[in-house]
């Protein structure tokens, strides 16, 4: 009996011990840079686009010819892009077989891409990234952002010739600047973050209303209206450091500017932080 209580004793320290020790991890080694050549014709109607990616620099344009247009230069083997396009749907995904080794200190991972004036329902998934994106004038039905420790642009510099339904972002601790948002032609958009700083700036002209849902946890928010728009703020939540410029009336929680034309309705919700609302 006592001998078998100290084979389990000694059992017991053995896989103690083992779970104490902490094991190397092997970092890959960066192999020689390749590119990907991406030249995708357009389909008969809107097109589902989906765009996966990690860490690397993504910069997207207009003015490609087909569906989308582009290179993509790497050099881990194992983030070799694949392209599907089937039907309408067309799927750009980074490989992501890293097994338990981490990836190398030199990465380069680069992608560029250009749109054309076929429709798209757009969406973006990324990891800790840098990233312009010029969605001037790309016919988007709609369009969905999803990253995570990033820094990023995206620019509505002229209208968007199709009616997009939402325009979604969802980010965490990031740097974030959206611009000529009101020349995205959305009926719904939302956005939602962690601790970061963010800009929306809604300059541009809207073609209809518009309804915004912002909800952020410690981050500096700021909303940004050209000084003519027709725009009601109203703002809920823990946050109590709010700020406005220009031509507002607050009444309470609700912050209104008299403008021409459609109304955009914004409701922000944050918990900390900091909120300024800009009319310029």
């Amino acid at each position: 009996m006592k001998t078998s209580i100290w084979i389990v004793l000694g059992i017991l320290v053995m896989i103690s011990l083992a779970c104490n020790v902490t094991l190397p991890v092997e970092r890959m080694q960066a192999g020689e840079l390749q590119t990907l050549n991406i030249s995708e014709p357009s389909a008969q109607g809107p097109t589902k686009v989906t765009i996966s990616m990690g860490a690397g620099s993504l910069k997207i344009n207009g003015g490609g010819t087909g569906l989308v247009e582009g290179s993509i230069h790497y050099n881990v083997p194992e983030w070799k892009p694949a392209v599907s396009h089937q039907g309408n749907e067309l799927t750009i995904q980074q490989g992501t077989n890293l097994g338990n080794k981490l990836p190398p200190e030199n990465i380069a991972n680069d992608w560029n891409l250009k749109f054309g004036q076929s429709p798209i329902d757009l969406t973006i998934n990324a990891g800790a990234y840098d990233s312009q994106v010029d969605l001037s004038g790309v016919p988007l039905t709609n369009l969905s952002i999803n990253d995570g420790a990033s820094n990023v642009k995206v620019d509505f510099n002229s209208p968007n010739p199709e009616k997009m339904q939402l325009l979604s972002y969802k980010t965490g601790a990031s740097t974030i600047k959206l611009t000529g948002l009101g020349n995205a032609n959305f009926s719904e958009m939302s956005f939602s973050g962690g601790a970061g700083d963010y800009i929306l700036d809604f300059s541009g002209k809207l073609s209809r209303d518009g309804h915004v849902t912002i909800s952020s946890g410690a981050s500096q928010v700021s909303v940004i209206i050209p000084k003519d728009m027709n725009c009601v703020v109203t703002v809920a939540g823990a946050i109590n450091d709010v700020a406005s410029t220009g031509e507002w009336s607050a009444n309470g929680n609700t912050y209104t500017h008299q403008g021409q034309g459609p109304m955009l309705s914004i409701s922000a919700e944050l918990s900390v932080g900091s909120l300024k609302i800009i009319s310029q």
